[in-house]
């Protein structure tokens, strides 16, 4: 069975204390509660932008699938992954 994002990540919102820096289509965040970076490559920085609260993941899964030319279902997976991942490193924040 596969696992599923949290309910309270229904709309993914990154923390806003997390610093962001690009170059060249990847991504490096540093998180200044644990002193520690993560690496984004092309496909995790779209899916990161895309946790501002707004977007369902449903939603960001149809734009990978668009930008990268991939079947929706392979892009629900990874969004799906990327978002419990983030979620098991603490980086999003829970919907109101």
């Amino acid at each position: 069975m596969a696992k599923t994002i949290p309910d309270h990540h229904a709309f993914p919102a990154h923390r806003a204390d997390l610093i962001v820096h690009e170059l060249d289509g990847e991504g490096v965040v540093f998180d200044p509660l644990t002193a520690s970076t993560h690496r984004l490559n092309s496909t995790a920085l779209e899916i990161w932008k895309q946790c501002d609260g707004s977007h369902q993941a449903a939603d960001i899964a149809a734009r990978l699938s668009d930008l990268f030319e991939v079947s929706l279902t392979e892009s629900q997976k990874h969004v799906d992954k990327m978002i419990r991942e983030l979620e098991s490193l603490h980086m999003l924040v829970a919907d109101e």
